[in-house]
């Protein structure tokens, strides 16, 4: 039961596929019934029920479905083994053997030549008077090339514009040539009656025109790309396509605000480069700065190599002193700041001062006993502070032991040299002591 609901299904669908045609003959019945509805009088053919203007159409069409009936009768009834024996019983009395032709024809009489002929008469008279749609045709209906129909088609078109010699006894074909070649036609008819006199209906493409070697080769072309997106729309769940599954970002590039200030953006990535560009040249300008030419890196200040000076004062002198005595004698910051050459100067200046070269005279006794000249005596109050001072220094004083090492050797002097020169001073002492 399925199975011929399918067979129906698929000749339904086979026959729905047919390209429709448009014949000659068509066009005919479609130009005589317009000539029925555009006559002056309208034709009373139109309301007749019984009239029929497609006839051949009719015909083909009951003749379409005639065969189509024949064709889907139904097949004969299925026959089974035991139905297959009882014919056999019934037809041959039982007999089924290899000799059964051979015994049937020994058993039928030979036919004479006249009855042969009479019999071969007999079915060429059945063949000519049976169905002229059946296979076994002998008379077929002559049938018209396409040079043929387009040469009548165009002389049937002729005699519509009242040209040719062409004679047609249809009154509705010339009810519709009188309506045209009338000059009361409005624009919709005219642009009718031109459009079938021009047949722009017509394609003119020529469907049997063989291919080049690129429209061969452009359609193979296209027959795999809708062979890939097929593929590709199949299995798009298995193999997933960026042209099925669409992503999207979490920041949208195309943003309003985004173009907004894009252009005050691109600014301060400009500056932020150059900025990055300028660092990393000095960086790499300090890199080679702090590394000398043998490769180790330099210290953060150099060294400068300077006349050895003691302002005038031995060693014992400097170890002996106070700071603020160093200071008042050879102040460190204003050292620093002078220039060698203008400190030669200042220091000659100032040995020239009777002062300073009595002080550089008396350096040579111990800091200990060492006086500053006091000016002369003006009056009994000026003695008194004079003394006074002087008892402050005697009680400020600090054995040179106690001078930093650092304060020594911004000085100059040597610190070993000093340690020894203290050992030896302090074993005389007690050599003298012990009298050893």
């Amino acid at each position: 039961m399925m199975s011929s609901e399918r067979r129906e299904s698929n000749e339904d669908s086979s026959s729905s596929d047919e390209s429709v045609t448009w014949t000659p003959e068509d066009e005919k019945g479609f130009l005589r019934t317009l000539g029925a509805l555009k006559a002056k009088n309208r034709d009373p053919k139109i309301y007749d029920s019984q009239t029929k203007f497609f006839e051949h159409k009719i015909s083909e069409v009951q003749r379409a479905t005639s065969s189509k009936e024949t064709k889907t009768k139904k097949p004969n009834k299925e026959m089974y083994l035991r139905d297959y024996e009882r014919k056999l019983v019934l037809e041959r009395g039982g007999r089924v053997s290899d000799d059964e032709e051979d015994s049937d024809n020994e058993d039928k009489p030979v036919d004479s030549n006249i009855e042969l002929q009479n019999r071969l008469k007999q079915e060429f008279k059945q063949a000519i008077g049976s169905d002229s749609d059946s296979d076994g045709d002998l008379l077929c209906k002559k049938i018209k090339t396409d040079e043929q129909k387009k040469q009548e088609d165009d002389d049937y078109y002729e005699w519509l514009k009242g040209e040719g010699s062409l004679q047609v006894d249809d009154a509705d074909l010339r009810k519709l040539k009188d309506r045209w070649a009338s000059k009361d036609l409005d624009e919709d008819e005219k642009f009718l009656r031109d459009y079938l006199y021009e047949k722009k209906y017509v394609n003119e493409v020529d469907d049997h025109q063989t291919p080049s070697y690129e429209d061969i080769v452009k359609e193979e072309e296209d027959e795999e790309k809708a062979e890939l997106f097929e593929h590709k729309y199949n299995f798009r769940f298995e193999e997933p396509d960026q042209d099925f599954i669409k992503q999207f970002p979490r920041t949208v590039q195309e943003s309003l605000r985004q173009q907004a200030g894009s252009k005050r953006k691109e600014k301060r990535s400009k500056r932020k480069e150059k900025r990055a560009e300028k660092k990393e040249a000095k960086e790499k300008l300090e890199a080679e700065s702090d590394v000398d030419e043998d490769g180790e890196p330099k210290m953060k200040f150099r060294y400068r190599t300077v006349p050895a000076n003691n302002f005038g004062l031995t060693t014992e002198e400097i170890l002996a002193a106070e700071d603020a005595q160093l200071n008042a004698w050879a102040s460190v910051h204003r050292k620093k700041s002078m220039d060698p050459l203008k400190k030669k100067k200042v220091f000659k200046a100032a040995l020239e001062k009777s002062k300073i070269k009595k002080a550089v005279e008396d350096a040579k006794k111990p800091v200990v006993e060492m006086e500053i000249e006091e000016e002369p005596k003006t009056s009994k109050n000026d003695s008194h502070r004079g003394n006074k001072k002087k008892r402050q220094r005697q009680k400020n004083k600090k054995p040179a032991e106690e001078l930093d090492n650092d304060r020594l050797r911004s000085y100059g002097v040597n610190t070993k040299k000093l340690k020894r020169l203290l050992y030896n001073k302090a074993k005389d002492q007690v050599s003298e002591k012990t009298g050893v």
